[in-house]
């Protein structure tokens, strides 16, 4: 049978710089999902639809990328993780 197969770390690269959410979608369709990691890029880089998109796969952030986002500044995606219990560690250095 025709198939995608695959590392969950291919996956992971779906998301690494702007998730292709598309690519995201097509691998879970084939049983290839991101890891925590792939998910706490995302959350660096911003991606509030990628941290979101994964997390309805059951994949999702750790206090990690709560930190790596508020480090960065994106108090959208760490709202939303906080919303969902994942709260960062570190103190916002841009209060």
């Amino acid at each position: 049978a025709d198939g995608i197969y695959g590392p969950p770390q291919a996956a992971d690269g779906a998301v690494m710089v702007r998730a292709d959410l598309d690519v995201v979608r097509e691998l879970a369709a084939h049983g290839v999902l991101a890891t925590s990691l792939g998910a706490d890029l995302a959350a660096s880089n911003g991606d509030l639809a990628a941290v979101r998109l994964l997390r309805e796969y059951g994949v999702h952030c750790t206090s990690e990328g709560a930190d790596q986002a508020l480090a960065s500044g994106f108090l959208e995606v760490v709202r939303d993780l906080e919303a969902h219990g994942i709260l960062p560690t570190q103190r916002n250095p841009r209060a």
